[in-house]
């Protein structure tokens, strides 16, 4: 009897372990997005004619490296102007209180600083060292303050931004390791970081194909990826797994 009592609760505890329950969450997460760069665009902080672009478009570029220049004549003679005005305040014999001589002299500096500031200006140079993507001016054109002259990327570092639904906030957090897969290399996966997750919420973007999903509460998540061989590129599709359990 005692035997059978055993055997019976073996049986039982069996079938409550085959007895169907509450399925196990996943310990993943799959987003769909793009590849985003970051991209830095050079303009000018003043205007004049565009004497040189010494840039085309897949070029790479050093930190600090010229990629431009505006005719620089003028602005030369700006610097003489101040220059010789400082002079003059400097030699002037007249009589003056040495407060009034003082302000002359603090004003005639100030305004040689800002004219050499302005010829430095007419020097366009990378401040991030990347990969020229756009040259959107020419030599002999004139440039405005703030024309977009070239456009630099940095593509050994690129971001996955994607979109995670409301319900899954609570899921994903900084630090999460994650993978993502292009459809251009389906059997290259790119690791990453979840780097970036918005403080708000928004509408799915209009991109999305179904009105349903447009309405969706989100919230914009990035992934850093190191990209070596520079085999994604901006705007390309890719999906990428967050891995929750952090492995």
């Amino acid at each position: 009897m005692v035997v059978r009592c055993v055997w019976l609760l073996i049986i039982l505890a069996a079938l409550a372990l085959l007895r169907p329950g509450a399925p196990a969450a996943a310990q993943e997460l799959r987003l769909g997005g793009h590849i985003q760069v970051t991209e830095t665009i050079l303009a000018f902080l003043v205007a004049g004619r565009i004497t040189d672009v010494k840039v085309s478009e897949g070029d790479e570029v050093k930190v600090g490296q010229v990629v431009a220049e505006l005719d620089k004549k003028l602005l030369a003679q700006e610097v003489e102007a101040a220059q010789g005005a400082l002079d003059a305040v400097d030699a002037d014999p007249t009589p003056k209180p040495k407060k009034l001589k003082d302000a002359d002299l603090k004003q005639a500096r100030a305004a040689l600083e800002v004219a050499r500031l302005r010829l430095g200006y007419a020097t366009l140079a990378s401040p991030l060292a990347g990969v020229v993507l756009t040259r959107a001016a020419q030599p002999g054109e004139v440039a405005a303050v703030g024309m977009p002259i070239v456009t630099v990327a940095d593509l050994d570092t690129v971001w996955f931004e994607g979109f995670v639904p409301e319900p899954d906030l609570g899921r994903i957090r900084l630090g999460q390791k994650a993978e993502v897969i292009s459809d251009s290399f389906p059997d290259q996966k790119f690791p990453g970081t979840v780097q970036y997750i918005s403080p708000k919420a928004e509408f799915t973007p209009k991109t999305v194909e179904t009105y349903k999903e447009r309405i969706t509460l989100v919230y914009r998540t990035k992934i850093k990826l190191a990209n070596p061989e520079r085999r994604l590129k901006k705007g390309m599709p890719a999906e990428a797994v967050v891995y929750l359990d952090n492995r």
